[in-house]
């Protein structure tokens, strides 16, 4: 017909666009023999003693508490990190604190030069100690302690490279090396012990950072790590938190399958496995000592493969 459409107008015509136009008879009934969406359904059992006892049995004899609570503790000891390295890592706070104090001092201004000067300098509000060196769950072995910068103003990127420079000029028997990509600065010692230097500004600040200033989720990353640091301060004053940080730390390093864990993430297990809570979900204040933390593993209760396992699923899906 003229001026009408034919089926050859329908088919494969390279003027449409889109799926449907897939040659002659592609199309045709609405039916497609490409591949169809992958929608396979995987659940997700909880898991919990009773999926799992044959896997994870309750420990039922008592035969070999005290040997193994006398190996943790001996363990413990062991991993501990040193007075004389802890000393040497301090001595490196201390100096480079020394030094970043003297960076935003200000010298006494004429009349003049205090009416040109900006409303609000840049200056450091706070420097203080995070992770696993603040928080005494650093084992024997590790050489690195971190330390958060807080600013009272975002840093410019231009203003990043001059601060890394001064500090090395600062400290000539260092070896600075800095990475603007996470907004961070190591100061390594002549013996190897480094320092590793992390920097922000204050919470309400960051967003007003710009293109010209460091990354604002990399700012934020770094801040929480302040938080970090003052929470388990205050929740977890129990010193066998510390100690099964410690060994778990331990876990991390000689086996493989711990070696994916953050040094967070081993800080949270130990919490959440000497914490209990009351059915309405408020804390208890643990009493547990050094010797009775081993019997709280071990005496009518699941093994401590068991424990560390939940935990860690709790950890990576809850």
């Amino acid at each position: 017909m003229p001026g009408g459409r034919g089926r050859g107008n329908m088919r494969g015509n390279p003027n449409r666009l889109g799926p449907y136009n897939r040659g002659r008879g592609g199309g045709r009934g609405g039916h497609f023999s490409g591949p169809g969406r992958n929608s396979v359904f995987i659940p997700f059992a909880p898991f919990d003693l009773e999926h799992c006892a044959v896997q994870f049995p309750k420990v039922t004899s008592n035969e070999f508490d005290s040997q193994v609570g006398e190996m943790i503790l001996e363990r413990n000891k062991k991993i501990t990190l040193s007075e004389e390295d802890s000393e040497i890592m301090s001595k490196i706070y201390e100096e480079i604190s020394e030094v970043l104090g003297s960076f935003y001092t200000e010298p006494m201004e004429t009349e003049g030069e205090a009416e040109s000067k900006q409303e609000d300098p840049q200056s450091i509000d706070d420097i203080r100690t995070v992770g696993a060196f603040a928080n005494e769950t650093l084992i024997d072995g590790v050489k690195e302690l971190e330390m958060l910068i807080t600013l009272r103003n975002p840093m410019k990127i231009d203003e990043f490279g001059e601060f890394s420079d001064k500090l090395t000029s600062a400290l000539p028997t260092y070896t600075i090396s800095s990475s603007e990509e996470f907004a961070s600065i190591k100061v390594e010692s002549l013996n190897g012990f480094r320092a590793h230097c992390f920097i922000t500004c204050s919470g309400n600040k960051i967003k007003t950072s710009g293109e010209s200033h460091l990354q604002k989720r990399i700012m934020y990353k770094n801040f929480d790590m302040g938080k970090r640091a003052k929470w388990f301060s205050e929740n977890c004053v129990d010193p066998n938190i510390r100690l099964l940080a410690r060994i778990l730390s331990d876990f991390r390093v000689r086996f493989e399958g711990f070696r994916g864990m953050s040094q967070w993430a081993v800080e949270l297990m130990a919490h959440y496995s000497m914490s209990s809570f009351d059915e309405s979900g408020n804390q208890l204040a643990s009493e547990i000592q050094q010797k009775e933390m081993v019997d709280q593993f071990t005496k009518d209760s699941p093994s401590l493969i068991w424990i560390i396992f939940v935990v860690s699923l709790r950890l990576f899906f809850g």
